[in-house]
């Protein structure tokens, strides 16, 4: 009878173990699309819908040449009342240009606490430790920097989307 006792006792240890772990959330694996040749795109889950904004970029900025110069990263804040529901009402996008592809991060943007904190320091360390395996080769390529941020606010305007460039 102890006998089982003692298997119906760790049977629920187990369950209770297993109830107050959970699963892990999904909320925080991001959402990874790639186009090899083309683009590199790493999401927030919660901005899936803001695909069609960074590929009409994407596509905007055209054909990469082989060979191309890196550019330095370019940072955004995105007003788009389609994709952004938190309460910032708005995300973070970096455009890069590294290894013959664009590559882009977008995360949402959160509350700013302290005096510190920054939308451009957040999306800064991000972009960072996205891009920390492809660093810039050679000198920055100041003209693709140019057509990158063109080819945001082109689109942006064709979008309806606002975007404020954010600099140091």
């Amino acid at each position: 009878m102890y006998m089982f006792e003692l298997i119906l006792l760790v049977f629920i240890v187990i369950v209770v173990i297993w109830a107050i772990r959970g699963k892990p959330s999904s909320a925080v694996v991001p959402v990874v699309i790639s186009m090899p040749g083309l683009y590199h795109i790493t999401l927030a889950p919660q901005l899936q819908e803001a695909r069609a904004f960074i590929e009409a970029i994407a596509s905007q900025v055209g054909v990469i040449a082989v060979g191309t110069q890196d550019s330095v990263s370019c940072y955004f804040e995105v007003h788009d009342a389609r994709v952004s529901k938190t309460e910032m009402g708005c995300y973070l996008l970096a455009v890069s240009l590294r290894a013959d592809m664009l590559y882009f991060q977008a995360i949402l943007s959160l509350p700013l606490m302290y005096d510190s904190d920054s939308h451009l320091k957040r999306i800064t360390q991000y972009t960072e430790q996205v891009l920390e395996r492809l660093p810039c080769r050679g000198a920055v390529n100041i003209e693709g920097e140019r057509r990158l941020i063109a080819a945001v606010e082109t689109v942006a305007r064709t979008h309806e989307v606002r975007v404020v460039r954010l600099s140091a």
